[in-house]
């Protein structure tokens, strides 16, 4: 038998990992059209149809199922493959768009001078990378310890949110109490709010609402009112003066206690490039590398 089409091939990958063509599209970034035609140009080519179409979706065929973990596979050794014929190594890291440009890009100039055989291909993104599938080798997740079956992670570091504000501008404050007329700053994890839920307190004042904690570090900087980050993205801040805590979340919070920075990855797929990387990130979280 001829061997398919790759582009057609990878369209198949995409859509059976995600069992929704648009998925496919933005992360092969084409149209839905594009992916649509591809699967039917395989389907053309083996003979056999991978996916049932329904009103609501799509699902794979006996054939699709059988053809799926053949084809993942497949893509992922051409893409080991293609990584390593560049010169030194490539090491793909998945981080959150506000632990990027807060945290790690600053710093990437010293993981060029420790490490200068390494290529980081770095892609902030809200969506998770599947690094059981070889999509990312590594990715830092914010939230609870990682559960996914077949993945390891560490904590990079431990969550711990602080309220913070233009210098000069507010108050210190002891309590979540006194925050309830003041102007606030929130961002899509919703902490404020949250907190002030669990305690039963009003907020009356301005809420601005942003989707990203980044977003709401730059306008608090501005002096737009009161965020609450994570005091990782802070420490250069402080510093400088450019930034006043007004208060610290208690770590008792259910939510901020069980919650970090998680460094995860796939030992399945590990390599000696992925582990320098990866030990180089939580010396700098910790303290033991250049960042002290």
């Amino acid at each position: 038998m001829q061997i398919p089409n790759l582009n057609n091939l990878r369209a198949f990958e995409a859509a059976a990992r995600h069992l929704n063509f648009r998925l496919a599209a933005e992360e092969l970034l084409v149209t839905q059209g594009a992916v649509a035609q591809q699967i039917r140009r395989l389907e053309q080519d083996l003979g056999t149809q991978l996916f049932h179409r329904e009103a609501r979706g799509v699902s794979l065929t006996e054939a699709g199922r059988r053809l799926q973990p053949n084809a993942s596979q497949a893509i992922q050794l051409l893409h080991q493959g293609l990584l390593h014929l560049r010169e030194g190594a490539t090491v793909t890291l998945s981080v959150p768009p506000s632990f990027a440009t807060k945290w790690l890009l600053p710093r990437l100039p010293d993981l060029a001078k420790d490490h200068p055989a390494i290529t980081l291909n770095l892609r902030a993104e809200e969506r998770v990378a599947d690094l059981a599938q070889g999509m990312a080798d590594l990715a830092v997740r914010l939230g609870p310890a990682p559960q996914d079956h077949g993945l390891t992670s560490i904590e990079l570091a431990p969550l711990r949110l602080v309220a913070v504000a233009q210098p000069g501008l507010f108050d210190p404050q002891s309590e979540l109490t006194g925050f309830s007329d003041l102007p606030l700053i929130q961002d899509g994890h919703r902490d404020w709010q949250r907190l002030m839920n669990a305690a039963g307190v009003a907020h009356s004042g301005a809420m601005l609402q942003v989707n990203q904690t980044g977003l709401a570090l730059d306008a608090a900087l501005q002096g737009q009112g009161i965020a609450l980050v994570p005091d990782l993205y802070l420490p250069e801040l402080l510093a400088a003066q450019l930034i006043t805590p007004l208060w610290h979340a208690p770590q008792n919070d259910a939510d901020v206690s069980a919650s970090g920075f998680h460094l995860v990855w796939s030992p399945r797929h590990d390599r000696a490039e992925i582990a320098t990387v990866r030990n180089w990130l939580k010396d700098m979280a910790t303290g033991t590398g250049r960042d002290r």
